[in-house]
């Protein structure tokens, strides 16, 4: 993998370790990525329980929010 991927895979897993919840726009202002889903599917991969939870804005438009499951 190169070094820029294993980065913003980090940012995003410490982001969710942290207690965050990401959305798209969230995961660009702190993990400063803007495939959030493929960083979620490779975390998934390894093993880490992410819900992935529809959300609704103002205008009805979807989209997802993702954490960790609380153990």
């Amino acid at each position: 993998m190169n070094d820029q991927i294993e980065t913003n895979l980090s940012r995003v897993r410490l982001c969710l370790m942290g207690g965050a919840k990401l959305t798209v726009l969230t995961a660009i202002k702190y993990c400063r990525t803007v495939d959030l889903r493929k960083y979620i599917s490779m975390l998934k991969r390894e093993g880490l329980d992410i819900i992935s939870e529809p959300t609704f804005n103002a205008n009805k438009k979807r989209f997802n929010t993702y954490y960790l499951r609380a153990k």
